[in-house]
Order: C-alpha cells, then sequence, then structure tokens
C-alpha cells in the first residue's frame, strides 16, 4: 500500500487530479447475525465500483474479534472475507463494531453485529 500512495502523491504533484465521483456499493449493506455462543461465523462483503472504474483500498475492522481474511483490494470489484472465531463466542455477548473502508473512491463504513 506505502507504493500506492506514493504513486498517488506523485500524480498529485503533475497535477494529475485524482477521479472523483467513484462510489463503492457494499453488498450487504449491514450485517446482521446471531449464532449460539460457541459457534463461530463466516461471512463476506461484496464490494463494487459502481462507475466500474478501478478503485484500491484497505479494511479494517473496528473489534479484534472479527477477523478479516484479506483486507487490500483493487479493480472493480472485490470479495472480502471475515471470520469470528469460535473462542470469541464462548461467552452470551454482542460483538457490534463496523468495517471501516479507505479508498480511492472516499471513506465508508459498514456497521456490523
Amino acid at each position: 500500500m506505502v507504493i500506492f500512495l506514493r504513486e498517488y502523491i506523485k500524480r498529485i504533484a503533475k497535477g494529475e487530479i485524482p477521479r472523483h465521483g467513484i462510489r463503492l456499493g457494499l453488498h450487504p449493506e449491514m450485517i446482521e447475525e446471531t449464532r449460539p455462543c460457541g459457534k463461530g461465523l463466516t461471512g463476506t462483503v461484496h464490494l463494487l465500483s459502481e462507475e466500474e472504474e478501478p478503485v484500491k483500498g484497505l479494511v479494517y475492522s473496528s473489534d479484534y474479534r472479527v477477523e478479516l481474511k484479506n483486507n487490500q483490494f483493487a479493480g472493480t470489484g472485490a470479495v472480502l472475507d471475515y471470520q469470528i472465531r469460535e473462542e470469541f463466542t464462548r461467552q452470551a455477548a454482542v460483538i457490534k463494531g463496523r468495517f471501516h473502508i479507505v479508498c480511492t473512491g472516499g471513506e465508508y463504513d459498514l456497521p456490523y453485529q
């Protein structure tokens, strides 16, 4: 990602204005899952450039118990896999947070619980 940022800064220095108006579609728009105690969870999030323009970015989870298998993406679409391991669901608890997406098309939040 350091190389990507370096390229981005060089383009701005050359006067190449970054593209605006690229919107990212998130499917689902909110993640709500219920699992019994002691059961893990896996899922996917689909990202799609609505203008079919290439987008590069990173995704972060606000809760350490929700792990992303791949937190980088590039292209017109991407599939992000996430999981909650069994050891984090042994006691009754609500895991509530968000995926924070930072990309060339802007910043997005995808809430989950």
